[in-house]
């Protein structure tokens, strides 16, 4: 059975949003990291600090979850030193192409299932002669 096309600008057939956006961060973190203005890097890290004493303070009471600011003020301040962005450049581009290459393998594997599975034979449209136009 077909399964429905999910969207129109895709370009691979029957891919979903999940395996679009991976591609799409997958080909913008390929290269070098831009070089960043003068306010992102200011506003950055006093966002990263901020967040990540949002994260003790997580740590420390049981209603709020630490990880929650954690992991956003560790990627605004992986924004101060251009080598400790690039790495974590990497790490996302490697977990990212990870994430496409398991879309193509699925994209594969459903057009092996496409290419084997007959199609069943289309019935002639039925004639009724007795019935007149008139």
């Amino acid at each position: 059975m077909p399964e429905p096309h999910i969207g129109a600008g895709s370009s691979v057939p029957h891919e979903g949003r999940l395996c679009r956006l991976a591609r799409a961060l997958h080909k913008r973190l390929d290269g070098p990291a831009p070089p960043r203005p003068l306010w992102q890097r200011l506003v950055f890290p006093l966002l990263g600090v901020l967040c990540m004493m949002g994260a003790v303070v997580g740590a420390l009471l049981p209603i709020l979850p630490g990880w929650i600011f954690a992991v956003p003020g560790f990627l605004l301040l992986a924004c101060i030193h251009p080598r400790s962005e690039e790495a974590v450049r990497r790490r996302l581009d490697a977990g990212i192409g990870r994430i496409v290459q398991r879309c193509q393998r699925k994209s594969d594997e459903r057009a092996a299932v496409r290419s084997t599975v007959p199609e069943p034979p289309q019935q002639p449209p039925a004639r009724h002669s007795s019935v007149s136009r008139f």
